[in-house]
């Protein structure tokens, strides 16, 4: 008599899948675009954020850390990362300017090691 054992897998996480502070760092960057362009209030930038398609999905908590914190922020940050870039920043594209709030606000405010928020940075 032999005996049957089961095992439960879990599941594989689909190719391209995101995780919840990857989509969070991508709806930041839109709201830190728009802001970047458009001065857009940042109030709005949340509401169109809630509404839109996969925010579900995405750490809200985090997202409202970093774009409010880029935000609050946005003299300091932009001097901590600016004796680094090899042009004046506002020649940046918005996206470039973007991702590098982002990432500076993060390595200087929250406890993500540093090689994920350069290889997030990279991603975006």
């Amino acid at each position: 008599m032999s005996k049957e054992t089961t095992s439960v897998k879990a599941p594989a996480k689909k190719r391209g899948g995101r995780s919840a502070r990857r989509r969070s760092r991508e709806f930041a960057l839109q709201g830190v675009y728009q802001w970047l362009i458009s001065h857009t209030n940042p109030v709005e930038i949340d509401a169109a954020a809630l509404e839109a398609e996969d925010f579900d999905k995405a750490d809200a908590e985090f997202y409202r850390s970093l774009l409010h914190g880029v935000i609050d922020d946005f003299v300091a940050t932009e001097e901590a990362y600016k004796p680094f870039v090899d042009r004046d920043v506002t020649t940046l594209s918005p996206i470039e300017r973007g991702i590098l709030l982002i990432g500076t606000y993060e390595l200087k405010n929250t406890a993500t090691p540093y090689r994920v928020v350069i290889n997030e940075a990279v991603e975006l």
